[in-house]
């Protein structure tokens, strides 16, 4: 799992271990926990495949994904890229919320 400008996770086990257990259970670092359930909905942009991921009625992450045969072989994650998160989103007509460059 890719966050562009910010971090780099590598292979499955850590990327459960860390940013989906973050994505869907809250971040435990920043102490943080999700306010209501999140979902996660693919949607086509601009001829690929994407995850919007959801609180409450608000979009806080877009997410890429490249798949190398039957299997995800790149995330990329722009919760902390707000001018990307803000266009997809203008592009796909979807409320959002963007939370800045960096972890708080």
């Amino acid at each position: 799992m890719e966050y562009p400008g910010l971090k780099v996770e590598y292979g499955a086990r850590a990327v459960r271990a860390r940013s989906l257990q973050g994505t869907l259970f809250g971040c435990p670092d920043a102490h943080h926990e999700p306010p209501v359930p999140l979902r996660c909905e693919v949607r086509a942009h601009r001829g690929e495949s994407i995850f919007l991921w959801w609180t409450g009625s608000e979009v806080h992450a877009v997410v890429r994904v490249e798949v190398n045969g039957e299997r995800i072989g790149r995330l990329l994650n722009y919760y902390h890229s707000p001018e990307a998160l803000a266009e997809v989103c203008r592009e796909l007509d979807v409320p959002f919320r963007t939370h800045g460059y960096q972890p708080a």
